[in-house]
């Protein structure tokens, strides 16, 4: 991140746990994603793995759909909810129980705005957050 180079950032987003930031950038559309990296998770001040995460979104940016992938080390109630960016939840994507293993969960947004969302993903082992962009 102390050499990053931006085109007209427009939006920064963290991760809960802090080691990722995810930055949108106006003139070229795109979304940067910068992750902070540890040696080992037993570093003094090392922030801990969670077993789930989300995994990149493909296609990002996107004009009606995206599939938003999710990793899970163990079965567990999953919560993945897009939220617009003045916070409004605007779709939930799942809400129950999931085994491990890699999940793929369509997003259709062609009723909503051309925009920067935020997909959210909730365990009871953590949560991840990732930038989508909606452009028309």
């Amino acid at each position: 991140a102390e050499t990053a180079q931006f085109n007209g950032p427009n939006g920064i987003v963290a991760t809960a746990s802090g080691d990722t930031l995810y930055v949108s950038e106006f003139n070229s559309q795109a979304v940067r994603r910068i992750v902070r990296v540890r040696e080992t998770a037993n570093e003094p001040g090392a922030v801990p793995v969670a077993t789930s995460r989300l995994l990149p979104v493909a296609p990002n940016p996107f004009i009606y759909a995206t599939t938003i992938r999710m990793q899970l080390d163990e079965p567990q109630h999953v919560a993945l909810t897009v939220y617009d960016a003045l916070g409004r939840r605007v779709a939930v994507l799942a809400d129950g129980a999931r085994p491990a293993g890699t999940h793929s969960v369509p997003f259709d947004a062609g009723a909503l705005a051309a925009g920067t969302y935020l997909v959210r993903l909730q365990t009871a082992s953590g949560s991840d957050r990732m930038p989508l962009t909606l452009t028309r």
